[in-house]
């Protein structure tokens, strides 16, 4: 059986850009919300989750501020 899929959202900040952005678990980005790399994104980002339907991703998304930019991993389209 396979593992339930998760949501998380990555906020990050670099050179005076606020960005969020939501990825599935299983993302190669995310990868269940440690980043590609260790350590890489604890000095300018932060990630949230695991939430366990995109909507309730979404709803995070939205509601961090002061965000200028909100995108989706093409690892949430719709498969």
């Amino acid at each position: 059986m396979a593992a339930p899929i998760t949501y998380y959202v990555h906020e990050s900040w670099t050179d005076g850009e606020f960005i969020a952005s939501i990825h599935r678990g299983d993302c190669i980005h995310c990868n269940e919300g440690r980043g590609q790399v260790l350590g890489s994104t604890l000095r300018r980002g932060k990630w949230h989750g695991p939430f366990k339907t995109r909507s309730k991703a979404v709803a995070k998304l939205t509601s961090l501020s002061p965000i200028t930019v909100r995108v989706s991993c093409e690892c949430t389209e719709i498969r």
